[in-house]
């Protein structure tokens, strides 16, 4: 007897053998739900997220006598960028050298008139007065070094050091070897390893697409 027709909307099964799948190079997978990439193309700009970017400023005014860092370049914290040769630095280097000298000096005096007093030679106020001399002495010296400290005063007196604050890639560099630059001039910009800002142009439509 004839094979009886399909009802109409009923589920028709075909069974294909696995040979000829794999011969026909055809995968079968089971069905699931997921998402569709897509990709969407305009321009834009990539910069450093806000608090992740150090812009490194010269501590004094003078001549750009050494650059040791590129664009580019991968830096850690603590690195020398660049080297400004500066008067401002050679006062800041004789006046730290200056209180280190009358704080030795304050020290020497302090050490005799409190020999002199044991003894019973100099009366208590002379020793007093040595030893309030050795403290406004100490200060200034802190002071002073401290001010040479911060400006990042070489060793040689004459010039400052441009360190990076941050680790990470210079992203921009304004110094030029030779040129004379003014304090606060901005000299780097560093950014760390952080994320980053992409700024971009898209159609409305396509605002709802991006996660």
């Amino acid at each position: 007897a004839a094979a009886e027709p399909a009802a109409a909307g009923a589920a028709i099964e075909v069974r294909i053998p696995a040979e000829y799948l794999a011969a026909a190079k055809i995968v079968v997978e089971a069905v699931g739900s997921g998402a569709l990439a897509s990709e969407i193309l305009t321009s834009g700009t990539v910069a450093a997220a806000p608090n992740s970017e150090a812009v490194v400023l010269a501590r004094a005014s003078g001549n750009v006598t050494r650059v040791t860092r590129q664009l580019g370049d991968v830096v850690r914290a603590g690195d020398a960028l660049a080297q400004v040769e500066s008067p401002e630095a050679a006062a800041m280097a004789a006046e730290r050298s200056a209180a280190q000298a009358k704080l030795e000096l304050a020290r020497t005096s302090f050490e005799r008139e409190s020999v002199l007093f044991k003894q019973g030679v100099t009366p208590r106020q002379d020793m007093e007065a040595a030893q309030a001399a050795l403290s406004v002495a100490d200060s200034e010296a802190r002071r002073a070094s401290a001010v040479a400290k911060a400006a990042n005063v070489g060793a040689d007196g004459k010039s400052v050091a441009v360190i990076s604050p941050i680790g990470g890639t210079i992203t921009a560099r304004a110094a030029t070897l030779g040129a004379f630059v003014q304090q606060q001039t901005e000299l780097f910009r560093v950014a760390g390893a952080g994320p980053v800002l992409v700024e971009a142009s898209l159609p409305a439509a396509d605002i709802g697409r991006v996660a």
